[in-house]
């Protein structure tokens, strides 16, 4: 067994492991010890196999593998600054670090969206996927960065924050779905393997941060 095949198995068990570990999140009460535990569960497998991800593309280049792993990497992040900011004892401001973890998936979601011009140019139809995933990941960096750079977010009990961890989780969620379905499920046409997690996950995640809204009156 090679070091690739080592990585790639530590990586897909971790990923299974944060598949398990994330629905038993989402299906505890938010808060308790269950939830606690299978969310922190869920993190450090989704970093731990976001990291591999990029790690594998350092030794076969793969173009996709490195940006979802980016992608992935920087949802999984995101949704524990915002729980840790969250339940913050005082106010403060989001680091620099965050800031320019935000600059770099801007410039990430800028390259899938280059990379798709140049697969519909060579009239491949993955090119959608890569736009869509591509524009996703610009607009979330983006949104992330002005974001901080308000007052309000060194703010503890903003909404925000709170709405982001439930967002986030959920996109990072979607897109560990999406890589499971897609190395095994084959389905014609492919792409509604790639983007029926997106759509579905959308859906849901909309409808539970409405949810929270309502319920704790942060509207």
């Amino acid at each position: 067994m090679n070091l690739y095949s080592i990585i790639t198995f530590v990586h897909v068990a971790a990923g299974f492991i944060g598949l398990l570990s994330g629905l038993i999140a989402m299906l505890a009460k938010k808060g308790n010890k269950a939830h606690n535990i299978s969310g922190l569960t869920y993190y450090y497998s989704m970093l731990i196999s976001s990291l591999l991800a990029i790690g594998m593309t350092l030794i076969k280049l793969n173009v996709f593998l490195l940006l979802i792993g980016i992608f992935s990497l920087y949802m999984i992040c995101t949704a524990k600054f915002a729980i840790e900011h969250w339940q913050a004892k005082s106010e403060k401001k989001p680091s620099a670090f965050k800031i320019h973890f935000a600059n770099a998936v801007i410039l990430t979601g800028l390259i899938m969206m280059g990379v798709a011009v140049y697969l519909f140019i060579q009239s491949n139809g993955i090119g959608f996927i890569f736009i869509t995933f591509g524009i996703i990941t610009a607009w979330m960096g983006l949104e992330d960065r002005i974001w901080y750079n308000k007052e309000e977010a060194s703010k503890v009990k903003n909404k925000k924050w709170l709405i982001m961890h439930l967002g986030r989780m959920g996109g990072s969620y979607i897109a560990a779905t999406t890589a499971f379905l897609v190395n095994n499920i084959s389905f014609d046409p492919q792409f509604v393997v790639w983007l029926a997690p997106t759509a579905v996950g959308t859906i849901l995640i909309t409808r539970a941060a409405n949810q929270w809204n309502k319920k704790l009156n942060l509207k």
